[in-house]
């Protein structure tokens, strides 16, 4: 693909690409009005977007994250293999799905580097009883760990135990970035049903005293679009409470919270978006930032939020302040999502590319010693 940025916009690729947003951001019905108020035309909801809100109803379905119970290690001592053992289970009722698989990740050099994942196997007698053995250790001093918990749905939860060093941005070979939820297997999708600069391999996620980290990966590179064909790409994750998520019922939730006559952003939920050439559609739309409602109107606002691409990898941090006080250190992540407006032709339409399940995120120091 190449990149070509010189053509100007026209009116009806501002309208298609503001609907497009909203297709893109859980189907969420911002309606003609809110794209007019852009001064974008009609912005009905394109076609294409069913499929959008198809999926979201589905990750809604399986919205339920498992639960962490408790992580504990036996003795450690040099030269050793160590036991370790973690609790997990899905604790909402409503639950369809159950804990598939725990892992454990360790490191040696203060979370430099983690080494794993060590897989844990199901006791016969306990089902949320997961139990392995982390390898010998060759000398003595702290070991930080984590344990991370896949669901049949593809879900993940993850204690990330280490902060992000702050120092630099992006963090891209910071060791506590932790793994998330990535897409629905074959990770390698068919290039014919999703293009590789859309496809996710992995999601990293971080965090520091004051902003999350996310580290989105694609098979090919993170790709802007291409004006002159009219297309333009989207990279997007939503950020979320946890008992909020649990407790929505339907996608206008996240739109039309209750008491309230017009749309509005939640502040439950932020939408985290990259979309490169945003900026050159005018409006309030920036090309890295967060998604928010603004007199009625749609926008991308950048305040609090950055991001840096670079081949493979997006990297998108948030400014941890816009979140909620239990936001800060526990939350959902859904998504990534990828997709890109494709304005070409007679009707505009969003092409949805590739999304990953839930991650249930928290911080939580764990470490123990080998002697």
């Amino acid at each position: 693909m190449t990149e070509v940025t010189e053509m100007k916009p026209t009116i009806k690729m501002k309208s298609s690409f503001c609907a497009f947003i909203a297709a893109m951001i859980i189907g969420i019905g911002l309606n003609s009005a809110t794209c007019r108020a852009q001064g974008f035309g009609g912005g009905e909801m394109p076609k294409g977007a069913e499929k959008i809100i198809a999926i979201f109803t589905e990750l809604l379905q399986h919205r339920f994250t498992p639960t962490i119970k408790s992580a504990s290690v036996g003795s450690a001592t040099v030269g050793k293999p160590i036991s370790v053992s973690v609790r997990a289970a899905h604790e909402d009722e409503r639950s369809e799905d159950k804990v598939a698989a725990v892992e454990v990740y360790y490191s040696t050099d203060g979370g430099k580097w983690f080494q794993g994942p060590v897989a844990l196997k199901q006791s016969e007698k306990d089902a949320e009883l997961w139990s392995g053995s982390i390898p010998a250790i060759a000398k003595s001093g702290k070991v930080i760990f984590y344990p991370r918990v896949i669901d049949t749905y593809g879900n993940v939860t993850v204690e990330i135990p280490c902060k992000v060093s702050s120092e630099d941005f992006p963090p891209a070979a910071d060791g506590c970035m932790a793994f998330a939820a990535a897409d629905a297997a074959p990770y390698d999708d068919p290039p014919g049903l999703v293009d590789d600069n859309y496809d996710i391999w992995g999601i990293r996620v971080g965090m520091d005293d004051s902003k999350f980290h996310i580290n989105i990966n694609v098979e090919g590179s993170i790709y802007k679009g291409n004006l002159q064909q009219q297309m333009i790409s989207a990279y997007t994750a939503l950020v979320i409470d946890t008992q909020k998520l649990y407790e929505i019922e339907d996608i206008m939730s996240f739109v039309m919270p209750s008491g309230e006559k017009e749309p509005k952003a939640p502040d439950f939920a932020h939408m985290l978006i990259y979309a490169p050439m945003a900026k050159i559609m005018g409006g309030n739309f920036s090309d890295c930032g967060v998604f928010r409602m603004k007199d009625k109107s749609p926008m991308i606002d950048a305040a609090n939020m950055k991001c840096d691409s670079s081949g493979p990898d997006l990297f998108m941090s948030l400014d941890k302040k816009i979140l909620k006080g239990n936001m800060r250190n526990s939350f959902t992540m859904v998504g990534g999502m990828t997709g890109y407006m494709s304005a070409g032709g007679s009707s505009p339409m969003p092409i949805f590319q590739d999304f990953a399940r839930a991650t249930r995120v928290s911080f939580k120091e764990r470490s123990f010693n080998v002697n």
